[in-house]
C-alpha cells in the first residue's frame, strides 16, 4: 500500500549514480574542484558541490514518474469511468490540486500504492491489482486519499531540496576529507596524487551518503504521519484507520508469500521487524500509525 521503499531506492540509487557520474567526468576531464597544490578555497568549493549536488537531486526527481512506471510496469488509465478515477478525480478537487494526476495501476500479489512525480501538474497515483481485487471500497478510498495527500503536501519536492542539501555536503566533505587524508599519506617527496584523490573521494562519498540516507529516512517517516491524516481529513479517522488495519492483516498474512525479494523489502518494516527500529526504515510501522490516527480520533 503505503510502502514504497523499493521506489525511494531507486529513486536514492539513481541520485547516488548522477553524483558518482559527475564525480567520474570531472576526474576524466581533469576538472578538480579544489586546487590540489594546496587547500582548496571553501566557498568556490562549497558552490561547486551545492550546484551538483542539488542539480543531482534534482534530476532523480524529474525521473521519477518514468522510473515508477518502468521498475512497477504501471499501466496508465485512460478513461474516466472506472471507479478509481473517480475517486482520484474526487479527492484531487478537495485538495485542490491545479489538475488530476494521472492514475495507473500495476501488477502485484501485495497491496500497495504510491503517489510520484516531479511536480503537481506532472504527478501520478498507483495501485496494485492486489489492492482492487481485496480491499474494500471504503479502504481504497482512504488509501487513495493519502496518496493525494502526498502530492497535494509537495513531499516529493521536499525530500528533493532534503536529498539536494545532503548531497551538497556529502560532496563537499567527501573532497575535504580526501584532500587531508591524501595529503597526510604522500611522502615528503612526492607529488599529489590525482588517483589517490579520487578514490578516496569516491570513497567518502559512498560513506556519507549512508549516513545521509537515514536524514531522508526520518523525513520520509514524518510525512507518512502527516499523509495518513490527510486522510483522514479527506476521508475520515475511521475510513483510514480501516484501511492500514487491513494492510496490518494483509502484509502479517503474506509476509511468507512473496517470493520477490524486492516485494519483501517492501514489507519488512511492518513484518519482519516489527519491534525493531531501523534509521533505514522509510515508513514507521503500522502500529505506531494505527496508534497515532487513533489518539488524534480519540481527541
Amino acid at each position: 500500500m503505503f510502502l514504497l521503499a523499493k521506489r525511494i531506492f531507486l529513486l536514492l540509487l539513481v541520485n547516488a549514480c548522477v553524483i558518482l557520474s559527475v564525480s567520474a567526468v570531472f576526474f576524466l576531464l581533469k576538472i578538480h574542484s579544489p586546487d590540489m597544490q594546496k587547500a582548496p578555497s571553501l566557498l568556490p568549493l562549497f558552490l561547486f558541490c551545492a550546484a551538483w549536488g542539488i542539480g543531482g537531486a534534482f534530476i532523480s526527481l524529474q525521473l521519477s514518474r518514468k522510473i515508477a512506471i518502468w521498475t512497477l510496469r504501471v499501466k496508465l488509465l485512460n478513461t474516466s469511468d472506472h471507479f478509481l478515477s473517480k475517486i482520484v478525480e474526487k479527492h484531487a478537487r478537495a485538495s485542490m490540486l491545479p489538475c488530476t494526476p494521472k492514475i495507473g495501476i500495476f501488477p502485484s500479489s501485495s497491496i500497495n500504492a504510491f503517489a510520484t512525480g516531479p511536480s503537481k501538474r506532472r504527478s501520478l497515483v498507483a495501485v496494485s491489482t492486489e489492492l482492487l481485487n481485496r480491499l474494500d471500497e471504503d479502504a481504497i478510498d482512504a488509501i487513495v486519499a493519502h496518496e493525494i495527500t502526498h502530492i497535494a503536501n509537495g513531499d516529493m519536492v521536499t525530500l528533493t531540496l532534503i536529498q539536494g542539501v545532503i548531497n551538497t555536503f556529502v560532496l563537499f566533505f567527501a573532497r575535504i576529507i580526501a584532500y587531508v587524508v591524501s595529503t597526510a599519506i604522500k611522502s615528503r617527496n612526492e607529488t599529489f596524487s590525482y588517483i589517490r584523490y579520487y578514490i578516496l573521494t569516491l570513497l567518502f562519498e559512498f560513506v556519507l551518503m549512508i549516513f545521509g540516507s537515514m536524514i531522508v529516512a526520518k523525513f520520509s517517516r514524518w510525512r507518512e504521519f502527516r499523509a495518513d491524516h490527510g486522510g483522514a481529513t479527506l476521508t475520515s479517522h475511521k475510513k483510514m484507520i480501516h484501511a492500514l488495519e487491513l494492510l496490518q492483516q494483509s502484509t502479517s498474512s503474506q509476509g511468507s508469500l512473496h517470493k520477490n525479494k524486492a516485494f519483501n523489502s517492501m514489507m519488512i518494516a511492518n513484518t519482519r521487524r516489527k519491534k525493531t527500529f531501523s534509521p533505514f526504515a522509510t515508513h514507521p510501522s503500522l502500529e505506531k500509525r494505527i496508534a497515532k490516527l487513533k489518539e488524534s480520533y480519540s481527541c
